[in-house]
């Protein structure tokens, strides 16, 4: 029976491993298995201001917390990138302009549920409220204050992308808000 189990989550193993051109394949498995939840986190960063895009749930898996936007993958997604553009403008009336895959994980709070974790630099449109059922408010915060609005995976996705970013660059938070005079 714990064979069993382990192989159940075969796919999603595979899924966390691979990058976007194997996320077709396991998507298409992982939608056969009733209850579980694909789906994409997106971190926009304002590289101009240096900050950070959140949402306040009204409904949904946390209502009232301060999160990243994402969501699950609908049926009409015909890839994970679709997701994260329909999502995004759905939630914020945002329009991803660039779109990075930075990696996948399974979820720590939802058991059966992952994520393909996706960075958005630029974009367009007047942030707002998209989906007033289902979310409350979307705003920038700045990164500097992070721990302050977000906790949890959510903050620990964003906390992973700063710290790429600051591998790539060379430069903290401190330093680069200082070398671009933000």
């Amino acid at each position: 029976m714990l064979l069993l189990k382990k192989l159940a989550w075969l796919p999603v193993a595979l899924l966390l491993k691979c990058g976007p051109p194997g996320h077709r394949i396991i998507w298409s498995v992982l939608r056969l298995r009733q209850g579980f939840v694909l789906g994409v986190c997106i971190v926009v960063i304002n590289i101009k201001d240096w900050s950070v895009l959140v949402i306040i749930k009204r409904r949904g898996f946390n209502p009232g917390a301060c999160e990243l936007p994402g969501g699950g993958i609908d049926a009409k997604d015909n890839s994970f990138e679709t997701a994260v553009i329909r999502e995004l403008f759905q939630e914020t009336n945002l329009i991803a302009k660039t779109i990075a895959w930075f990696g996948n994980y399974k979820s720590q709070r939802y058991k059966r549920s992952a994520n393909a974790v996706y960075v958005v630099t630029e974009y367009e449109g007047n942030l707002k409220v998209n989906d007033e059922f289902e979310i409350e408010d979307v705003f920038f915060v700045p990164i500097i204050e992070r721990t302050a609005w977000l906790e949890g995976e959510h903050l620990k996705r964003v906390e992973e992308v700063l710290a790429w970013i600051e591998k790539e660059t060379g430069l903290s938070d401190e330093e680069f808000i200082l070398e671009n005079k933000i």
